[in-house]
């Protein structure tokens, strides 16, 4: 009973923490307690960081109702797969689509792109994810897109360079 009823309070603290984060109204927070239930259910984040992400889905992306709770689960899996925390993630990921243009839609393709990126170039993801956001005015103005952008990010983590070597070297470009 003492386990149940120490979920039962973080998961309604989670949900008064996400309702004030996002300003969701009494209707919208009930529906947003029942969808944060069930991704702690299928993730490996407790109440708090998934109202985190939940929060930024709203704030950042934009996305109510279904399309947020879809959102926010395919966050979780990049946190677990990367291990930046989800609500950073949303964070990284917002400002890679706003500065390259592309939309919530996008978001799940960047993901990927990034791991295979990663797993194929090595580098830090988080660090990949800022350079991408902070070179897309200039890669943009050459004609790059985003695909070529994280390419140019992997070709520099594989000669051993960081992120920031590209971000450098474009500001003098």
């Amino acid at each position: 009973v003492g386990m149940a009823l120490t979920g039962a309070n973080q998961l309604d603290a989670a949900t008064r923490q996400l309702q004030a984060d996002a300003g969701l109204t009494a209707e919208e927070a009930a529906k947003a307690e029942h969808a944060l239930a069930g991704m702690y259910r299928n993730n490996l984040q407790g109440f708090d960081a998934i109202g985190a992400a939940m929060a930024k889905v709203h704030n950042d992306l934009g996305l109510v109702g279904d399309d947020a709770d879809r959102a926010t689960a395919k966050f979780l899996k990049f946190s677990t797969a990367t291990g930046i925390d989800a609500a950073q993630g949303v964070t990284l990921l917002d400002d890679v689509l706003d500065n390259w243009g592309l939309t919530a839609a996008d978001a799940q393709d960047i993901m990927d792109k990034m791991i295979v990126s990663h797993q194929k170039w090595g580098g830090s993801i988080e660090e990949n994810l800022n350079t991408l956001a902070q070179l897309a005015p200039a890669l943009r103005a050459a004609n790059f897109t985003v695909d070529d952008g994280i390419e140019l990010l992997g070709l520099f983590g594989a000669r051993g360079l960081k992120a920031e070597a590209a971000s450098a070297a474009f500001a003098k470009a």
